[in-house]
């Protein structure tokens, strides 16, 4: 399970923070956006950060306001959405990802992220879930049209969120702007999708 590892100077993460689940920092989990803060304050000094090569001290200007906090907001139609439609579970988690992205996109660290992450999944599992039961009821053209773009859509997500944690492009690119450009769309994309579950 989890264990201590000693201290790496290479990891931005703070001393308390360097866990590792088969040798794999969380700080990987992190967004570009939130490793250059923490590099920032390391480069400062600040108490529990190690110096990181290649992030001198007092050489950063302040990051621009994260997008994502905004985009995150989106989610609120799918609340709104949900509920017209009478699907209330639905809605209610809706509304906790609305909030947990919020929080993970003002203060990004590793335990807002796994919060966020298990609210992401559980409205995966739950759109899952009603995908399947809307496909047994329903049948013609239509909706198979509308089960192909909702797939579509969910790949897509895949793609730029997992692939690019494996490749370290896309949503988690080195440069931030783009990061933050894909990961907007990502939030489009997927909200859109989960729209098309409800009116399937």
């Amino acid at each position: 399970m989890y264990q201590i590892i000693q201290l790496n100077t290479d990891c931005i993460c703070p001393p308390v923070s360097q866990k590792t689940f088969q040798g794999f920092c969380p700080c990987k989990f992190l967004t570009k956006n939130t490793q250059e803060k923490h590099a920032r304050r390391a480069g400062g000094g600040a108490a529990g950060f190690p110096q990181v090569p290649g992030f001198p001290a007092n050489t950063y200007e302040d990051i621009s306001p994260n997008i994502l906090l905004y985009s995150s907001l989106f989610f609120i139609t799918n609340v709104i959405t949900a509920i017209l439609h009478n699907y209330y579970v639905y809605s209610f988690l809706f509304c906790i990802l609305t909030i947990t992205s919020v929080i993970v996109h003002s203060n990004d660290n590793m335990y807002t992220n796994i919060i966020d992450k298990i609210a992401v999944l559980a409205v995966v599992i739950y759109g899952a879930y009603m995908l399947y039961n809307k496909i047994i009821i329903n049948s013609g053209m239509s909706c198979s049209l509308l089960v192909i773009v909702i797939i579509i859509t969910f790949l897509c997500c895949v793609y730029f969120y997992i692939y690019g944690f494996l490749t370290e492009t896309y949503c988690f690119c080195d440069e931030t702007c783009i990061a933050q450009k894909y990961h907007f769309i990502m939030h489009m994309i997927s909200s859109f999708g989960h729209h098309l579950i409800i009116f399937l």
